[in-house]
């Protein structure tokens, strides 16, 4: 890859994370339309809010990436089985890894947890069958496209590629959200997950494989939530 290339593309993740990373500015929107006032709005409200911004960056990053997604949809298609195989194999390495290293940190450390998983736990009190759309379809959708797709672009090696995508996962996770040291080391769980779906993505060629199974993990932590 040429030094042109590699500023592109690095220019192309950077612009993306942002549009990711300022999203809650679509809020906004709703807020201005409805004459909302922020200081006043329900744990729901927000939670609905949260959605409408995931549902709109859904849309952008699909006509960011239509030609490819169109493209790798139908190589999903065509290589189901494949793509399942490869994707459930990686994924249990990844969950086991995510539980063990979630155990030691509890353990050694005396975690409470991380704090984005408090986060998430209030928005399903909150309003659990929105939140079946907005953390079980919607995030596993964009944050594949913004981990896996766009950062594998900037890299050849395929191991190289799979650290440096479960790494920023699982500081995406984190990073804001710390109130003490020990909160860092969630990166860690967060991150061999993250690691699992940039593998799948770079063996099967098709970002629905990370996405699949990412919409899995989630759902299922989500309905159990609920139940």
């Amino acid at each position: 890859m040429n030094k042109n290339n590699i500023l592109k593309n690095i220019g192309k993740v950077i612009g993306i994370y942002l549009i990711f990373e300022y999203s809650w500015l679509l809020q906004l929107i709703p807020v201005a339309i409805f004459g909302l006032d922020v200081n006043k709005l329900s744990d729901k409200a927000g939670v609905a809010l949260t959605t409408f911004s995931s549902f709109c960056i859904a849309i952008i990053f699909f006509f960011i990436f239509r030609k490819q997604i169109i493209e790798e949809a139908k190589k999903f298609k065509d290589n189901f089985w494949k793509c399942f195989d490869k994707g459930i194999f990686y994924y249990v390495i990844g969950l086991c890894l995510m539980v063990v290293s979630n155990v030691l940190i509890s353990v050694v450390f005396s975690g409470s947890g991380a704090a984005n998983e408090d986060g998430v736990q209030n928005m399903i009190s909150a309003f659990p069958s929105l939140m079946i759309l907005s953390a079980g379809i919607l995030a596993p959708w964009n944050e594949e496209l913004i981990f896996r797709k766009t950062v594998k672009d900037l890299f050849k090696n395929k191991w190289l590629y799979v650290i440096v995508s479960g790494l920023l996962f699982g500081l995406a996770h984190v990073v804001g959200q710390t109130t003490v040291w020990t909160d860092w080391l969630y990166v860690i769980p967060y991150g061999v997950l993250g690691c699992s779906f940039a593998a799948s993505y770079f063996d099967t060629k098709t970002i629905f494989t990370p996405v699949l199974f990412h919409m899995i993990h989630n759902l299922v932590l989500i309905i159990t939530s609920i139940i």
